[in-house]
């Protein structure tokens, strides 16, 4: 298949998609594309946003006496910023992902080599590629730019359903979390179904288990 035909059955037949990927794996395209959207909404939300309201909600949570020792954040720092932890999450994200297929699969007896696993990793992201493009789409909501990059999240569990305050010890989790994650999670299993040939119980546990275990220990970290 070639990367149109891979994209549109990764959506429509994944089975097909990951029997293609199996026999020429490869994972520049949709790693290089959601980097490139979210880099992309990254630029559109800071070439809009208020940054004197910008500055004063994010030093909110520290109360007034705090703000009042703390230097006033640029607009240029506050993208750099933004554009180092978006690329950490993103490759670092697929990378430790891809690393875990790589040994879980070594101690199940699956093994395949660490670049198709990253390509599984890639492909069963491209859902979230929906989340910088509504994002984008967000802005036109708010002329006045005076919002701020989690509430462009439209789908976020936080937006949706919960509403935590910025101030809220769940704030940072429920906005890392949206609707379009099972998708992508469900896909990953596809690929491990795929490519095992085993059942669906073995598949989702192989698939689930590194998420389970993050967003197990972080709910119980800021619940305590």
């Amino acid at each position: 298949m070639n990367t149109p035909q891979l994209t549109r059955s990764m959506l429509l037949q994944p089975e097909l998609a990951f029997t293609s990927l199996r026999a020429q794996p490869r994972f520049a395209f949709p790693l290089l594309l959601l980097v490139g959207l979210t880099l992309a909404s990254i630029g559109a939300y800071f070439s809009q946003v208020d940054l004197a309201w910008l500055q004063t909600q994010l030093l909110a949570p520290a109360g007034d006496k705090a703000q009042e020792g703390m230097p006033a954040l640029s607009l240029q720092t506050l993208a750099i910023t933004s554009v180092v932890g978006a690329l950490i999450a993103l490759v670092g994200g697929r990378l430790m992902e891809g690393g875990y297929y790589f040994l879980a699969g070594r101690a199940t007896r699956i093994e395949f080599p660490f670049s198709q696993w990253l390509a599984l990793a890639c492909w069963a992201s491209l859902p979230l590629l929906l989340l910088p493009l509504l994002s984008m789409g967000m802005l036109v909501v708010y002329p006045s730019g005076q919002v701020l990059q989690e509430q462009l999240n439209a789908l976020s569990l936080n937006e949706l359903f919960f509403h935590a305050p910025q101030d809220s010890p769940w704030y940072v989790l429920l906005n890392s979390l949206s609707v379009l994650h099972p998708w992508s999670w469900w896909l990953s299993a596809v690929g491990v179904k795929t490519w095992s040939g085993r059942g669906w119980a073995f598949s989702l546990a192989f698939a689930l288990a590194p998420w389970l275990l993050v967003y197990g220990v972080w709910t119980l970290a800021v619940g305590l």
